[in-house]
């Protein structure tokens, strides 16, 4: 990309891979509540749909640190957020953690929810299955060595 100052000059912006910094997701809404990540924020954020309050316990904010690569989405009332080396459900109602998954390579793109599982791609070329209501992996597709890595996910009619 490229960002034009004056007439004859430009600055380059050094590209990143999505795998190295925070993408944006658009605002999700969920029953309720609004869950936001800003791309300037260091926080997540879980607002009430009506009144967009953040207070009194009743909704919440979470660092977003330095690992949390994007918002995957909300399923049966969990936050799902994947990192560089985890996915984490966060409850939708206090913020809490459910669980924690550790993943044996950073994720070479987004991936996608499929009835009770969130498909995700490996820079390894590996695809994992996490169970969303034990958090766990319970599904494992290796790729052929030597072949392409995936990258973003889509459903196709379902």
């Amino acid at each position: 990309p490229t960002r034009f100052r004056g007439r004859n000059r430009a600055d380059v912006a050094p590209l990143e891979q999505l795998n190295k910094r925070w993408f944006p997701t658009p605002p999700i809404i969920s029953g309720n509540r609004v869950v936001v990540t800003a791309p300037r924020s260091s926080n997540l954020y879980c607002f009430d749909l009506v009144t967009g309050n953040l207070s009194q316990g009743q909704l919440w904010r979470s660092a977003k640190g330095t690992n949390l690569l994007y918002l995957a989405g909300v399923y049966d009332g969990r936050v799902i957020v994947v990192g560089k080396q985890y996915v984490k459900a966060y409850s939708l109602t206090n913020g809490f953690e459910n669980w924690n998954v550790g993943l044996s390579a950073a994720p070479s793109g987004r991936g996608v929810a499929a009835g009770d599982r969130y498909y995700l791609p490996l820079e390894t070329g590996e695809l994992v299955g996490i169970d969303l209501q034990k958090g766990e992996i319970v599904d494992r597709l290796k790729r052929p060595q030597g072949s392409r890595g995936l990258g973003n996910l889509e459903l196709y009619r379902g």
